[in-house]
């Protein structure tokens, strides 16, 4: 069966496509667990093969499993591709196809056998490391030497790493091409029935994590072990799965710890629920595996896999008795849930026959049940707590900026005042409860943005440097009685080349502060010569719209008067 290109998909190849021709530096793809990012990526690939007949491209990730998924994939989708793998776990060693899927591991001290690749594609680059002299930056900078005009693609599903931050700090990727992951659109992926909606019941129990320490900016391997493996805790994992999952055919369990996830079989198995341990040590991992999703077994409790390539549509119950402090993970734990089943038979090609399928389906939704704290430490899949990078002498970061609505139980960011689902106004702030489990894991409304108007008194032009290219930028600082707000426009291209964006929104809009037309000079080849001409070619704004609950405290309007 040919597969078809769905919307969303092709607007992602195309965005891409438009980046790495008409705009300087690598861009990031981010796109949620289940939507097609494999797709999107051999899409692209199959694109470029098509248009540039000598050209070479490459696939890179981390795992032989997601190696072999990505090759498979291509090959459906592109019966005639020159498609070739390297990697040491699928025992093959492909060097001169003109599309090569290979394992990081198999090739980082091997990039000059490859030749000359005109675009590397970096899957899950969450998985990249800012250590100098990693395994990527080794074979990233020695492709780059072979070829300085590479072109390099990232994708992935959660761009930033535990303690690192997000993957733009990283000196390699320069720009987000696209963010799927934002909650208005993740939450159009669920609408649409382009993914499993994920729901959350009150645990009963949440395992004390306040005595754990930190180690390497998440919580210490063995201390969370110790303290989630116990006879209470593991007997509170077991009866609320029951209660609640009895109706549900597949449960995963993610354990902390290879005798914590033997000891949740066993307790499963003294309740009459059928379950599987698996772990890197396990001697018949792939065979207990088929069993569980054949449905032989209920439960199928895992220590430390199937967090990333790990696609299993009918998984609807899945059960976090590990603690972390790392967002990623926490994401990708719950991606798991997030692929949908349709009904065979229904046609599923615009909106109303895909909810219908998923309807009729085995599986209308995922359950989450969190017994560690971390969707009130580390916020739903749809709007987490990104992690900032960590600096010496950093400690736990604290919980993420959520609460509950005491009237309908959605989750809500916790500088709203009204709850957007049922209407019910919250008092003023307090301290967030600490019970187990009661916060969503999927937000279902978009955080009502907190804007505030403020009147500008003067406007200041500088010059900024981008800290992942280091090119040059035009930047405004606003002034007003409640502190300064800066703007900056365009950081991801450098003034020395033509910016047609920066052309058609500034200087061919703009008039000067007296409102009559500027007398042309050509456009400012510089940012230095775009700061000097400002003050005198751009108006002076009256008011500026500030959204206040982002982050970074972005700009939404400016006005001119």
């Amino acid at each position: 069966m040919k597969l078809k290109q769905r919307c969303y998909q092709r607007e992602a190849v195309d965005t891409l496509w438009n980046d790495i021709h008409n705009k300087d530096g690598n861009p990031l793809g981010v796109a949620p667990t289940g939507v097609g990012k494999t797709f999107i990526m051999n899409a692209l690939i199959r694109k470029i093969a098509r248009k540039y007949k000598r050209d070479r491209v490459m696939s890179l990730t981390h795992d032989a499993k997601i190696i072999d998924q990505n090759a498979t994939a291509m090959k459906k989708m592109w019966k005639l591709a020159d498609v070739g793998i390297y990697s040491s776990g699928l025992n093959m060693r492909d060097k001169r196809n003109r599309v090569i899927y290979a394992g990081i591991q198999s090739v980082h001290r091997r990039a000059e056998e490859f030749g000359k690749v005109n675009v590397l594609f970096i899957d899950e680059a969450h998985m990249l490391s800012p250590e100098q002299d990693s395994m990527y930056d080794r074979f990233i900078s020695c492709l780059l030497e072979i070829n300085p005009k590479m072109k390099i693609i990232y994708l992935s599903a959660t761009p930033y790493r535990l303690g690192q931050g997000y993957l733009t700090e990283h000196k390699w990727v320069d720009y987000v091409s696209f963010d799927y992951t934002k909650t208005e659109k993740f939450n159009w992926f669920v609408d649409q029935g382009y993914l499993s909606p994920l729901i959350t019941k009150k645990a009963a129990t949440e395992f004390d994590v306040s005595a754990m320490s930190i180690k390497g900016g998440d919580f210490n391997k063995k201390q969370a072990e110790e303290i989630s493996n116990t006879m209470e805790n593991n007997k509170a994992v077991v009866e609320e799965c029951i209660r609640y999952g009895m109706d549900r055919k597949h449960w995963m369990v993610f354990a902390s710890g290879i005798e914590h996830g033997i000891a949740l079989a066993e307790m499963f198995e003294s309740y009459g629920i059928s379950a599987i341990c698996l772990h890197s040590k396990s001697e018949r991992r792939e065979e207990e595996q088929a069993k569980w999703e054949r449905g032989k077994c209920r439960a199928m409790v895992n220590v430390g896999l199937y967090t990333t390539g790990y696609d299993f549509t009918p998984l609807d119950l899945i059960a976090v008795a590990r603690a972390t402090q790392s967002t990623a993970l926490w994401v990708q734990m719950c991606g798991r849930g997030t692929r949908c089943v349709y009904k065979k038979g229904v046609d599923i090609s615009d909106q109303t026959g895909r909810l219908k399928a998923i309807k009729k389906g085995t599986k209308q939704n995922c359950l989450i049940l969190d017994f560690a704290g971390n969707t009130r430490r580390l916020g739903a899949i749809n709007c987490p707590v990104i992690p900032a990078k960590r600096q010496k002498g950093d400690g736990n970061e604290g919980e993420a900026p959520v609460k509950v609505c005491p009237q309908c139980e959605t989750y809500a960011h916790t500088r709203a005042s009204v709850c957007a689902q049922c209407g019910y106004e919250f008092p003023p702030p307090d301290t967030i409860e600490k019970k187990a489990g009661q916060d969503d894991v999927m937000v279902r409304e978009t955080l009502e943005p907190s804007t505030e108007s403020f009147d500008v008194i003067s406007t200041l032009y500088r010059v900024g440097v981008s800290r992942q290219t280091k090119q040059y930028y035009f930047r405004t600082n606003y002034a007003t009685l409640s502190g300064s707000f800066t703007k900056g426009d365009y950081p991801e291209s450098a003034y020395e080349a033509p910016v047609n964006r920066f052309r058609s929104f500034w200087w061919k809009a703009l008039k000067k502060k007296n409102g009559r037309p500027s007398a042309y000079k050509g456009y400012p080849k510089t940012a230095a010569e775009a700061v000097e001409r400002a003050p005198d070619e751009l108006k002076d704004p009256t008011k500026i719209l500030v959204d206040m609950n982002c982050k970074f405290q972005t700009i939404e309007e400016i006005t001119y008067e």
